[in-house]
């Protein structure tokens, strides 16, 4: 008995080893197409079976995740009834019952990629399965002598070719091991029997217009139904013998990226197509898990409104939200989704009242060298050891005494007074900062400021000196400007990062607007980082001309490698050449040119992520109502002053669909 058991052990680790450095081959081969060992997926508390998910897809037709069964396999998928007729299958459990019909192709024949894209992309709920084994040529040559015997008697040349009958029977030692037996099979599903005949004449139409010879099943139903899962190779019925080139046609790798659909949160964002139609799942996370986003465009190309697409996408999560934007245009979408909508920069903030911390005090520091201006002019080292000193000695003082307008009347340096004047009592910039708390966030909210009172054009228009002694006095203003709003950015991110544990995204649209990236682009990359450590996403739009032009400044090109960390971008065509496109952008060759193939005004974008770049895009332009609200000018928030005074603003629910109706008759 012991040899028995020992024997019977022994097959089986062996067996498993076998297996096991099959796989690691395989894995290896497909590795540039994201090919992953299905096995065991923990999910917060839960774990679920990425093998129980496909066996039930196949033969109880459903797509829900799969807890861990405690149990044998086929005990956990013992759980439907089926009810075989001619030529369909019935499946029922679950509270529910679903139809499935299957094609099978008798002789699969090479087709060129395009029509097999095709015939995948037919609106028709299917699953393809291929079981194929490798073959001596010895062992299937006569069967292929015989056709062509028959095909040379016949004179039909043609199918002859067609067959590649000649380089099947070729004799050359490289080719003799390269044929294998082969079933291929397409089960279509359906939630009636009526909707079931529909989608499978349509499926097979397709597969007949471009060549392929199939059958619709019917005495083999049964066993081409078992045959889908691994390993019920008793229930093979239809192997036929080929070249090994026609293994895997359907499987489509050549569309390969097909992104990730999981990421570190769980499913995929959302799912895009490719210039090819071909699905692309779509994540804020690359393959090692970086989460630093970007949307880059020119002026009014649509990144806000791909911004808020994306980011509304999102919500299967139930990230907390912080959006910072240098206009109104995204107003309405965030009240829409329940959110806090801020345009008043007074009061809002005071970063003096963080938690004392060895992290807190380096973030006062960076927060008042901002405010001095020190990245536009420089503060000495006198004035710089007197800042840290400062920092240190605000965290030790009660709440209610920290205030800036207060604390700055202890500053002795007379530079550092200076620049720090216009924060004092009844001045310029005097309660930007000077909040008796801080905001509190609720996990799973959505809360948006504009700043757009700092924007630089209006500034500029506004203030612009006629004589050119004022120049230099006009200029350190609008300095001063930059570095308030810049600060408030910095400000909003630190407080947002540390005010909840929950998932969170922290957006920048127009990041070029809010922070002068000539001064403070050393700024994005230590809050991406600082974010990244407690789960949060990244994510801002960017002008293209405004890059364009620091790019042209020497001293600017490695100030702006920030870029260079932005592991996810999304880049919408410019409709004019920019030059030096691909060097600002770190775009191969290869991908520039796919970029100027691409249009914006067909909402197309490219996006590149770890290190492939794939074109897709966003199919919502028929939706007049939904673009208006995702971003919508003065026409379209006016409509919502006078919507709310009939509805009411105190729940989205009440007017939204009233919002959306009258944007889409505009």
């Amino acid at each position: 008995t012991n040899t028995i058991t020992n024997f019977a052990e022994n097959f089986l680790k062996s067996a498993s080893n076998k297996l096991t450095k099959l796989t690691d081959n395989i894995l290896e081969s497909l590795n540039e197409f994201g090919a992953t060992k299905l096995g065991i997926k923990f999910v917060d508390d839960q774990c679920f079976s990425e093998p129980m998910f496909l066996y039930r897809r196949i033969i109880q037709l459903n797509e829900n995740e799969c807890l861990l069964p405690i149990t044998d396999i086929s005990k956990a998928l013992a759980s439907h009834n089926y009810a075989v007729g001619s030529d369909k299958i019935e499946v029922i459990g679950d509270g529910q019952k679903r139809f499935a019909a299957i094609l099978s192709i008798k002789e699969y024949q090479e087709v060129a990629s395009d029509p097999i894209d095709l015939f995948l992309q037919i609106p028709v709920e299917m699953i393809t399965t291929e079981v194929f084994y490798f073959v001596n040529r010895k062992e299937i040559a006569p069967i292929f002598k015989d056709q062509d015997y028959i095909l040379k008697v016949s004179k039909n040349d043609e199918l002859r070719e067609f067959k590649e009958l000649d380089k099947i029977l070729d004799d050359k030692e490289e080719i003799k091991n390269k044929f294998c037996q082969q079933q291929i099979s397409v089960m279509v599903i359906a939630d009636d029997v009526e909707h079931l005949d529909q989608q499978i004449i349509k499926a097979s139409q397709k597969l007949a217009s471009i060549g392929i010879v199939h059958v619709r099943e019917d005495i083999n139903l049964e066993k081409t139904f078992w045959a889908q899962l691994p390993a019920n190779f008793s229930y093979l019925s239809r192997m036929q013998p080929t070249i090994i080139d026609n293994v895997a046609a359907l499987a489509s790798l050549h569309n390969s990226p097909t992104g990730n659909q999981y990421n570190p949160w769980g499913k995929a964002i959302t799912l895009l197509r490719t210039e090819k139609g071909t699905p692309y799942f779509m994540n804020f996370h690359d393959s090692n898990g970086e989460t630093n986003n970007c949307i880059i465009g020119t002026k009014k190309s649509g990144k806000t409104t791909l911004l808020n697409f994306l980011i509304s996408e999102a919500d299967k999560f139930n990230p907390s939200i912080f959006y910072v934007s240098d206009d109104l245009s995204s107003g309405l979408f965030i009240k829409a989704k329940g959110g806090k909508w801020l345009q008043d920069s007074k009061q809002i903030i005071n970063p003096l009242l963080i938690q004392n911390s060895d992290k807190a005090q380096g973030f006062l520091v960076e927060f008042f060298k901002i405010i001095g201006n020190h990245y536009i002019k420089p503060i000495n080292e006198t004035g710089l050891t007197e800042l840290t000193n400062l920092a240190s000695d605000v965290l030790k003082l009660e709440p209610d005494k920290r205030k800036l307008s207060q604390i700055i009347s202890n500053i002795q340096d007379p530079d550092l007074k200076k620049r720090f004047t216009v924060y004092d009592k009844d001045q310029k910039y005097y309660q930007i900062f000077e909040s008796d708390t801080n905001f509190n966030l609720e996990d799973g909210s959505i809360t948006g400021v504009s700043l757009r009172e700092f924007n630089d054009a209006a500034f500029t228009k506004k203030h612009y000196p006629r004589e050119k002694k004022l120049l230099d006095q006009f200029e350190y203003e609008l300095n001063t400007m930059r570095s308030v709003k810049a600060a408030i950015v910095f400000c909003l991110h630190y407080l947002f990062n540390d005010s909840t544990s929950n998932r969170k995204i922290f957006t920048i649209d127009n990041l070029h607007h809010l922070l002068n990236l000539k001064y403070f682009s050393g700024l994005i990359t230590p809050m991406y980082q600082d974010l990244k450590e407690n789960d949060g996403i990244f994510i801002t739009t960017v002008d293209i001309e405004n890059l364009q032009k620091l790019y042209e400044e020497e001293d600017q090109v490695q100030k702006q490698q920030w870029l260079t960390e932005v592991k996810t971008n999304f880049i919408i065509p410019p409709d004019a050449k920019v030059p030096n496109i691909a060097n600002i952008l770190n775009l191969t060759e290869e991908e520039a040119k796919k970029l100027t193939k691409l249009n914006a005004l067909a909402r197309t974008f490219l996006i590149k992520q770890d290190d492939k770049a794939i074109s897709s895009e966003l199919s919502i332009g028929g939706l007049r109502g939904l673009t208006r609200i995702l971003s919508s000018t003065k026409v379209e928030r006016d409509i919502y002053v006078e919507i709310v005074k009939k509805h009411g603003d105190k729940d989205p629910k009440d007017w939204v669909g009233a919002l959306y109706e009258e944007f889409e008759m505009l």
